[in-house]
């Protein structure tokens, strides 16, 4: 609505009602609106993080919110236009129709959209309805709302029935499955009735209100994903879809995909595929993700909810450099990489014989000088390690442990019998090269510990080089191709 097509306060102080929303439709209404400039509202009043009560200008039938465009041009405080909004609903929300279901429990209906309103922003109104328990509130839809008792299972079990066969056959107007409870004179999400813990889910007969807690929001928060997509699909990041399979136990599980290099909205799964650049798969707790992906993820406003994910910025060597070396070793890469391009192989192998290479003629590649810069005397930072197996027993341990003392990295408690241990855990039947990647992912282990992780700078050669960096660097690192490499934990280097 435009400032010219905002009708003046004394044409729409009739005209205000108040309305409820579910958050789910107001984000999507938020997300819509906020280009807008005074596209905010001022006049809306949330309840547990699930529903909303907002002061609507009725127009013919369809109502949005107040925004602070109106309220600004009209000039009149927000908490006046709710005493004026209920004035005008009051008259509409008396007499409502009460309808007493009792299937087993007892349930009690009522059909208005007002006296939604007025229920959600007075709670003293069912104070002393007479129900098992404290008061329980489901407001499924604006103008429909149950009421039953915190300890009527089966009044709850009935409302949950009706809810679920609403979500699944996808109804539109359903706002919340999550009920309201109304303890200290305000309403509070409330806890579905959980299995008993002192028994096996297995033997306990427990009463089947305790299956459908879970199993209704998940359904809800699907039908909302879906449902939300297509107002989503305008914008600038990729909306992941949700797939949806079942566990044994009937529960929905959730998983969605995120490509590398792809700006994602994710919604919050159970299991996110991460797609990297060569198309390779790789499935992760949510939890997980979200750890690995750090300051790339962004929670949104949105509801169901829902994350941005930020694409990697372009990957250069120096960052890999930032990464595995001290500061002196860096400065002493910067400057043999800078020289080699100015003054050409013949002049680099005079200046910096250590870190030349002898097999190739036109000086060694930028990567090369990185890890010679990573040993002595820069100091050690990055270690090496024969494809076929240590020099000397303890020999990958020790460069771990040098790396984590030059870098400055809490250094974990080693385990003196990792490399027997690791032998010990190897077949008899094991080949040649088997005990470089035990060795590997049992290192990563330890420094797990400490928050570390083994970053494995695979090239096209038979060594493994390697360096330790924190689980936030592993996270931006993995998966990275650089020019002649390709960076992240020993199941990447060792192709499996």
């Amino acid at each position: 609505m435009t400032t010219s097509a905002i009708p003046s306060f004394d044409e729409a102080k009739g005209r205000l009602i108040p309305r409820v929303f579910g958050e789910t439709q107001l984000s999507i209404l938020r997300s819509e609106h906020r280009s807008r400039r005074g596209a905010e509202w001022p006049a809306v009043w949330r309840i547990a993080g699930e529903l909303c009560v907002a002061v609507c200008l009725d127009e013919g039938g369809n109502w949005l919110p107040v925004t602070q465009e109106m309220v600004d041009q009209w000039r009149v405080e927000p908490r006046a236009l709710w005493s004026i909004a209920f004035d005008n609903s009051r008259d509409t929300a008396k007499g409502v129709a009460v309808e007493e279901v009792r299937p087993k429990g007892s349930v009690l209906r009522h059909e208005n959209r007002d006296w939604a309103a007025w229920l959600l922003t007075t709670p003293s109104l069912v104070e002393k309805v007479r129900v098992k328990g404290s008061p329980v509130l489901f407001v499924p839809m604006a103008e429909e709302v149950y009421l039953t008792g915190s300890h009527d299972l089966d009044g709850l079990a009935f409302v949950a029935q009706l809810l679920e066969y609403l979500v699944v056959r996808g109804d539109e107007d359903v706002l919340t499955v999550r009920p309201l409870v109304l303890a200290d004179g305000a309403w509070h999400a409330f806890d579905w009735p959980a299995p008993s813990r002192s028994r096996s889910r297995l033997l306990a007969r427990e009463h089947p209100v305790v299956s459908f807690g879970p199993r209704l929001e998940r359904h809800f928060w699907i039908a909302w994903y879906r449902r939300q997509a297509a107002a989503l699909a305008g914008g600038p990041a990729r909306v992941a879809r949700v797939d949806v399979s079942e566990s044994l136990d009937g529960l929905p599980i959730l998983s969605a995909s995120v490509t590398e290099g792809v700006e994602t909205l994710l919604p919050e799964v159970d299991q996110v595929v991460r797609i990297d650049p060569r198309g390779v798969s790789t499935s992760m707790p949510m939890a997980q993700f979200l750890a690995d992906a750090g300051d790339r993820v962004h929670q949104t406003d949105l509801l169901p909810r829902r994350y941005l994910v930020y694409p990697r910025q372009p990957h250069t060597i120096d960052d890999l450099a930032a990464a595995v070396l001290t500061d002196r070793g860096q400065r002493v890469f910067r400057e043999a990489v800078a020289y080699l391009r100015a003054a050409g192989p013949e002049s680099f192998r005079r200046r910096y014989r250590d870190l030349d290479d002898d097999f190739a003629d036109d000086g060694p590649s930028a990567l090369s000088i990185l890890l010679k810069a990573g040993q002595h005397p820069y100091p050690w930072t990055i270690g090496w390690c024969d494809w076929a197996g240590e020099d000397e027993v303890g020999q990958v341990r020790d460069f771990v442990a040098s790396g984590c003392r030059n870098l400055g990295l809490a250094e974990p408690v080693w385990d003196e019998a990792t490399e027997d241990r690791v032998t010990a855990s190897l077949a008899e039947t094991a080949r040649r090269g088997d005990y470089p990647p035990a060795l590997f992912r049992d290192i990563d282990t330890q420094l797990r510990t400490v928050g570390l992780r083994l970053l494995m700078i695979s090239e096209d050669s038979d060594m493994y080089h390697f360096a330790p960096v924190t689980a936030e660097t592993f996270a931006a690192l993995d998966g990275v191709e650089g020019e002649g490499y390709v960076l992240g934990g020993i199941d990447r280097a060792a192709g499996g």
